[in-house]
């Protein structure tokens, strides 16, 4: 280095002239010097301060000593910054009986010296060493020029308070510098709320990274450095990579940082440093001693740079008024005292700092005026300054001994590029939806309109309760399920905005509630019907209140779990961040046991769910009377899904609270609508667009048939008279099966098509009649109409058997050209009655068709026209043509 290479030459020069001043006669006052002139780190300040030393000391020997035929003399050792060896060379100047030692740089290493010269009460002073422990009285022979550790800490602290910041990451040097100041820097935090996130000492090069990343781990966003300028050198681009710099983070750091910046600079040049290094640091803030003030100090600093063609180095001018003090202080003892210049060249004069030290306090030297405390510590002033865009900017000084840092007028230009005060802390925007933004107010359209017109199918449903239809599907059930609901669609104003105690314990209970109403009504309507569909019990009643108080203990049980979860482990909004994107959202969590709970409450809500599932797969085929559990399957399977679709997506999306939040809101929207539109609004829907012309037309003799209301499975009636003949019909007395059969049938059956692969138990209506032709007609009964077909067959192409159908008793099957049917009967005698029957029909359409000779259709004037007995719009079945729906 120029600058090494420089002090060399000093070396030199200092050697050759001790040579002359001995062959002169000159009393020779001989120091030493300790410093780490080869270590990488500090070499370079080093040079600067022998450089600064060897002026000092020329202009020193000129003006004043080699008058008096006096020459100061430095003696320069190289510490390597090591303590052993700087050590040895304290030992080794005081058995040369040197005068005083200035040095070393740091406090790890000037430690050890100290104490090897204080058994030989050799006067040592450091104008960078600031650790707290050389205020101690065992380095009674110690004084220094920088004030002290104590003082760097609190200073920074003072800093971190002007701004306002509560919480930092501190990282330093492992040695008693760095330790000393973020000791001092952690106590002021300490008395002054202020939370340090993460401490970070590092011993050398292989500690950088490890300590980078704690602090990006931290989330300090307010950090403080100190160490060696070469350190921070090569911290810098690894927390540059790590994310660290930029407008949301603020880096203090003590005076080391201003060498730091100039060898970036100089780095840059050849290449071992980047734009960008330099650049990162822009908006740091540096704490450092007041190191030149005042005429003295110009004067030398313009000496300095004409002789050596470079401006001082830090803390050379620290350095220099040690020398100042220890010479000011012998002179103005040799001057009171009976003392010659060469009595003091041999030792003889007091080493106690306190005598010696004590006329000089208030001496004027390069870095200010100079004063001590009892401890000999400088007393000294701070400035604060702001690094931006290359420059640096004072913005702040301590005030007297208080060490307070007052600001001035200059703005503080932060790495943002304004004087915007970055937060201590991530800069966190909420995660969620208010309630005036737009997907908000969307989603609460779409809630209220549901909730409208939920509301108003109750009120409908409420009105026509007494209409056949919608009683047959249970009213009192609707009308609670929707109720339910109506607490479904409000829990969704607890999802959006901020998430307080309220909303947290108010949605388990709104969704909880619902969820255990809807699906007991579901539980209680498909046992009904599962209970009406073991088939030799199909006319088993069973009573509303009965099913409604089976709903009723699934709502209770519900209620349990959540008042003892309300009472023991309320929910309450816990902040989770989101460093990555910088957000941060409420999540509600239970202070104990939230895990339990959880897993109480989805276990239950998980077993309704099972029950009702199981219900809506073994009622899905049951007869055309029974046709809402079809309905109520499809709902089941729908909540099934999207309720396990909700859980695990609510699981597993971790911080990606706005899908969460979506699926919620649009499941429970999809799935709650979809309930409503299967159970109730198809009922509505269906009693609005009922068309009295899509109902199946009556044979011409059924208004007379006197239908009674069966509800048993083939509950069969007569009518109270016979069927009419047709007056074109022949007189002929018919046989006494004639006569039997002249009385209408009708009958009400479940019957499955199985014919058709989609084939399914229906309830459908058998009727049969001879005039005036033999034949059987089939339609679904009143409830069940939107789902059935009905068929006309000519009975004679009629074959009836008794089937063996298993798991289902008394089924007869019924096989036309075309469709064949399984009828299933309350009894075997019922079976055996029917069979008998179409037999019988079959042979009184035989007789009819050649004992007639009028009367057969197509034939004359005299027949009864065919349309007459056929279903309205129907044609006879042989065509394989349905007669409608």
């Amino acid at each position: 280095m120029v600058r090494t290479a420089r002090a060399n030459v000093a070396i030199l020069a200092t050697l050759l002239s001790l040579t002359l001043d001995v062959a002169y006669g000159l009393v020779d006052l001989k120091f030493g010097s300790i410093l780490p002139l080869s270590y990488a780190g500090l070499a370079d300040l080093s040079a600067d301060i022998q450089l600064a030393l060897d002026l000092a000391l020329s202009d020193y020997n000129t003006r004043v000593f080699n008058p008096l035929n006096v020459n100061v003399s430095i003696v320069y050792a190289d510490s390597q910054f090591t303590p052993a060896v700087a050590k040895s060379y304290a030992r080794q100047f005081a058995s040369q009986g040197l005068l005083g030692v200035i040095g070393e740089m740091g406090s790890g290493v000037t430690q050890p010296i100290a104490l090897e010269l204080a058994d030989r009460e050799i006067l040592q002073c450091s104008g960078s060493a600031t650790s707290e422990d050389l205020s101690l009285k065992q380095y009674r022979y110690f004084f220094r020029t920088i004030p002290p550790d104590s003082v760097q800490g609190f200073v920074l602290g003072q800093i971190v308070d002007t701004f306002g910041w509560k919480k930092l990451g501190l990282i330093y040097q492992d040695t008693a510098y760095g330790k000393g100041i973020m000791t001092n820097l952690r106590a002021h935090a300490a008395a002054t709320d202020i939370t340090v996130l993460t401490n970070q000492p590092y011993v050398n090069a292989d500690d950088y990274e490890d300590a980078v990343k704690a602090l990006k781990a931290s989330d300090a966003r307010i950090i403080v450095w100190t160490g060696v300028y070469a350190e921070l050198v090569d911290i810098v681009p690894i927390a540059r990579r790590h994310g660290l710099f930029g407008p949301n983070y603020v880096w203090i750091a003590t005076e080391n940082a201003i060498s730091a910046i100039d060898a970036i600079r100089s780095r840059i040049a050849t290449g071992a440093s980047s734009a960008d290094d330099l650049a990162s640091l822009s908006g740091l803030l540096i704490s450092t001693p007041v190191e030149g003030q005042g005429s003295r100090f110009d004067n030398f600093s313009a000496s300095y740079s004409s002789t050596y063609h470079n401006s001082m180095g830090q803390y050379s001018a620290f350095f220099v008024d040690c020398l100042s003090i220890m010479l000011d202080g012998l002179t103005k003892y040799q001057n009171t005292s009976n003392s010659t210049w060469n009595d003091i060249a041999q030792g003889k004069f007091p080493r106690d700092l306190t005598v010696l030290l004590k006329p000089v306090d208030g001496l004027t030297g390069l870095t200010g005026p100079i004063h001590f405390n009892t401890n000999f510590d400088r007393i000294g002033s701070y400035k604060v300054l702001n690094f931006h865009q290359g420059d640096l900017t004072k913005i702040g000084e301590t005030v007297d001994e208080t060490y307070n840092v007052q600001r001035n007028n200059n703005t503080v230009i932060f790495a943002s590029g304004t004087p915007v005060v970055p937060a201590d802390r991530p800069v966190l925007v909420p995660d969620w939806f208010e309630y005036g933004h737009a997907v908000s107010v969307i989603i609460m359209i779409l809630y209220g309109a549901m909730m409208a017109i939920n509301f108003a199918s109750l009120v409908i449903v409420f009105l026509w309760r007494r209409r056949k239809e919608v009683k047959a599907l249970s009213p009192e059930f609707m009308i609670i399920m929707g109720l339910g609901m109506q607490l479904s669609y409000g829990a969704v104003f607890t999802l959006i905005g901020e998430q307080t105690t309220v909303k947290c314990m108010a949605r388990p209970w709104l969704y909880g509630i619902s969820f255990a109403i809807v699906m007991g009504c579901l539980i209680g309507k498909a046992f009904r019907i599962w209970k009406v569909f073991a088939n030799e019990r199909l006319a088993a009643p069973i009573r509303f209140l009965q099913i409604l108080r089976l709903a009723g203990a699934f709502s209770i049980g519900e209620s349990i779990i959540l008042l003892v979860w309300s009472i023991y482990s309320p929910l309450s909004p816990l902040m989770v961040a989101n460093k990555e994107k910088g957000t941060f959202t409420y999540v509600c969590v239970s202070p104990e046991q939230s895990d339990v709970f959880n897993g109480v409450i989805f276990g239950y809500n998980g077993l309704l769910l099972l029950a009702a599932t199981y219900l809506a797969a073994v009622t899905r085929n049951v007869p055309s009377r029974y046709s809402e559990s079809k309905f109520i399957a499809l709902t089941v399977y729908s909540l099934l899904i999207w309720c396990t679709l909700i859980i695990v997506v609510s699981y597993s999306a971790g911080a990606a609270t706005t899908l969460v939040f979506f699926i919620i809101t649009f499941g429970v929207l999809f799935v709650t609508t979809t309930t409503w539109a299967l159970l109730i609004g198809r009922v509505i829907l269906s009693q609005l667009t009922n068309d009295p012309a899509d109902e199946i037309a009556s044979l011409p003799s059924t208004p007379k048939l006197m239908r009674q209301n069966a509800v048993g499975a083939g509950e069969a009636f007569k009518s109270a008279s016979q069927l009419p003949m047709s007056a074109n019909s022949s007189t002929k007395i018919p046989s006494p099966l004639a006569s039997q059969m002249l009385r209408g049938d009708i009958s009400e059956f479940p019957v499955k098509i199985t014919s058709s692969w989609i084939s399914r138990w229906e309830r459908y209506e058998l009727i049969f009649t001879l005039v005036p032709v033999a034949r059987l007609a089939l339609r679904p009964v009143a409830s069940d109409k939107e789902g059935g077909r009905s068929y006309c067959v000519d009975i004679s192409k009629v074959q009836a058997t008794k089937a063996n159908v298993k798991g289902v008793k008394n089924c007869f099957e019924i096989v036309a050209p075309g469709i064949t049917l399984l009828v299933q009967a309350t009894s075997e005698e019922q079976v055996q009655d029917w069979l008998r029957r179409m037999k019988q029909a079959g042979c009184l359409r035989g007789e009819d068709s050649t004992g007639r000779t009028s009367s057969a259709p197509g034939q004359g004037g005299g027949s009864i026209n065919r349309a007459d007995v056929e279903t309205k719009g129907g044609k006879d079945i042989s065509s394989a043509d349905v007669l409608g729906k």
